[in-house]
């Protein structure tokens, strides 16, 4: 049976594409390209890259993923830098949920929501105010409005109109 490299390789060549056409579309760097091809997994600094790299790999050449990486878990039991790390990464770290449901938010979206949001509560509270202003009873808050001289000296004022009817006035 060949190994995963080998196949990676042999589909790359059947589809006439080079190193660097696979790297431009999977955004993977051409020297991890020749690793995976060449089985050199120790260029690696954990397994998970060589799973990923590998499932990307076999994505774009239309391969078996799921068979491809089965073998190559068995291909990194046998590698000796990785004998004490776990191939398995998924299994020791279980996110919390808060955490899945952030890496879920349609971010952009959420923003958009949120930026809507406080608009319509700004525009609530300046919509309030005013009315609240437009009901307000400036003349309650005047106080008297008597007119409340300083100057008290009786001799600097007329005399207020007495209500005595008028004289009655003579036409000519």
């Amino acid at each position: 049976m060949a190994t995963v490299g080998e196949q990676l390789r042999a589909a790359r060549e059947q589809k006439k594409l080079s190193i660097e056409q696979v790297a431009e579309q999977t955004k993977i760097r051409g020297d991890h390209l020749r690793a995976l091809e060449a089985g050199d997994y120790e260029v690696f600094s954990a397994p998970v890259y060589v799973k990923g790299f590998t499932r990307t790999y076999s994505n774009l050449l239309k391969l078996n993923t799921n068979d491809l990486l089965t073998q190559v878990e068995r291909e990194l039991g046998q590698v000796e830098a990785f004998k004490d790390k776990p191939i398995n990464v998924g299994e020791e770290l279980k996110p919390s949920g808060i955490w899945v449901l952030l890496t879920r938010v349609n971010w952009p979206a959420a923003l958009a929501a949120f930026i809507v949001l406080l608009v319509a509560l700004v525009t609530t509270t300046i919509v309030r105010s005013y009315r609240a202003e437009a009901k307000r009873d400036v003349l309650r808050e005047m106080g008297p409005g008597l007119y409340q001289p300083t100057n008290t000296d009786p001799a600097l004022f007329l005399p207020l109109p007495t209500n005595t009817p008028a004289a009655p006035v003579r036409r000519i």
